[in-house]
């Protein structure tokens, strides 16, 4: 309960009790902000009519940083205006003074048993979550290997830790297993897109909004105790770079570890070449750099593809309470074959595109193709099929694995015979038989 009239507290506390006897009372707006950020209570109860800051305000301030919450304004101001701006900002339903107390009681109920059920599905998403975890990280190659044991090794250090990868690679994955692998998974997860932010809006989100007794909200008060995701960190506005150097550095001097946030950037581009071009502080890149991991793009590892797929398809069947489709050899020699530009996202989008279109039926080729861009779908994505789906002659299949050989060596012979594991001379042969004398060079 947050009201300065002490006579509506314990009114509130006489009606409430018979629902629980677990209520904590403040006087103040910032006390009440303070106090709600720090018990992380089921519900409030809000008085907008408070001596040192704006009902609004402290409403405001509890929904950044509680989202889940649910907020009841109790108002003297019986206007319909007032009751739509509390709803618009968040809040949960809205009751005048003086209340009736049946009516007080009803809706604490509800809210009560809304809150009880958002934990209770917390908990089963969490359960879900425990059986395939969304933090695992897919795949048997050497890279995703050494990642994982680079995360495992991280996840209990305090260290800030950027994650470099092009756009799609599961670099918000890496970050919520750097989070949920360490001793403080039950703390908040909070991300921010820095890419998707104005420079003032930006700065509000991170460190809150300035009222009359300070600064309050926020993500990053938000996350104490917990991690703060900042994804798109290369595109951080330069006056919100100057804020946070001066945040981190006033973190040094604080003594509550269990109250430090920890901090988990990514970037999709070279932030050390952003520092050098002036574009990225120097200071801000070595302190939110503390230990680089990088994520291979798919296409540097794509003996990960068949347990990726089947991964995503188990995961997108759940979704839609439909049975698990397979995935025909002619379909994996699709998804094997293919560039992935768009990296792990674009294979989940396509197998979910494909998904909804076979109607629970295997996946095959032709399901597949209309949701491959044409301009990165190779000669090899082609294996031996086709364009209208049928196999090919074993000369033209050959001829296809000679031409991407070719390609992949960038025509130099002695490389690409070494890869084939042919001679040259078996090579030079093979190059005048089809006609391929233009992809190579000497």
């Amino acid at each position: 309960m947050i009201d300065d009239d002490g006579d509506v507290r314990r009114s509130i506390r006489l009606v409430v009790r018979r629902l629980t006897s677990d209520v904590v009372e403040a006087g103040s707006g910032a006390e009440g902000i303070a106090t709600a950020l720090e018990k992380r209570p089921a519900a409030v109860l809000l008085d907008l009519g408070l001596p040192d800051m704006a009902g609004l305000e402290v409403l405001d301030a509890i929904k950044a940083g509680l989202p889940q919450t649910p907020v009841v304004v109790i108002s003297g101001d019986d206007t319909v205006d007032s009751a739509v701006d509390a709803m618009r900002h968040g809040a949960e339903d809205f009751i005048t003074k003086p209340f009736l107390p049946e009516r007080l009681l009803a809706t604490v109920r509800n809210i009560l048993r809304i809150s009880q059920l958002g934990h209770r599905v917390n908990e089963l998403e969490s359960a879900l979550q425990r059986e395939t975890p969304a933090s695992e990280l897919v795949g048997c190659s050497t890279r995703i290997r050494c990642l994982s044991d680079a995360i495992r090794k991280l996840a209990n250090d305090t260290v800030p830790v950027l994650v470099v990868g092009e756009t799609g690679t599961g670099k918000e994955l890496v970050a919520h297993a750097l989070h949920e692998n360490g001793t403080h998974a039950d703390r908040p997860f909070v991300e921010v897109n820095c890419a998707m932010l104005s420079g003032a809006r930006l700065a509000t989100e991170l460190f809150g909004e300035p009222s009359s007794t300070g600064t309050v909200g926020g993500r990053i008060s938000a996350a104490r105790g917990g991690t703060l995701f900042l994804d798109s960190i290369c595109d951080m506005d330069p006056e919100v770079q100057v804020r946070m150097i001066g945040y981190l550095e006033s973190e040094l001097h604080r003594d509550d570890d269990d109250s430090a946030v920890r901090f988990v950037t990514a970037t999709n581009t070279d932030l050390a070449a952003g520092v050098a071009a002036g574009r990225f502080r120097a200071d801000l890149f070595y302190r939110l750099g503390g230990f680089t991991l990088t994520v291979p793009p798919l296409r540097e590892r794509r003996e990960d593809i068949p347990a990726l797929a089947q991964s995503f398809l188990a995961a997108i069947a759940r979704q839609y309470g439909r049975s698990e489709p397979g995935l025909d050899d002619a379909a994996l020699d699709l998804l094997l074959g293919y560039s992935w530009p768009g990296n792990v996202r674009e294979l989940e989008n396509v197998l979910r595109n494909a998904f909804i279109e076979s109607d629970g039926r295997e996946i095959d080729r032709t399901s597949l193709l209309p949701f491959f861009s044409a301009e990165h779908t190779s000669d090899e994505a082609d294996g031996a099929f086709g364009d209208d789906g049928h196999l090919l002659p074993l000369r033209a299949v050959e001829r296809r694995h000679l031409a991407a050989a070719l390609r992949t060596c960038s025509g130099n012979l002695s490389e690409t015979a070494r890869v084939l594991g042919i001679g040259r001379t078996t090579l030079y042969r093979k190059i005048e038989k089809y006609g391929l004398q233009c992809l190579s060079r000497d």
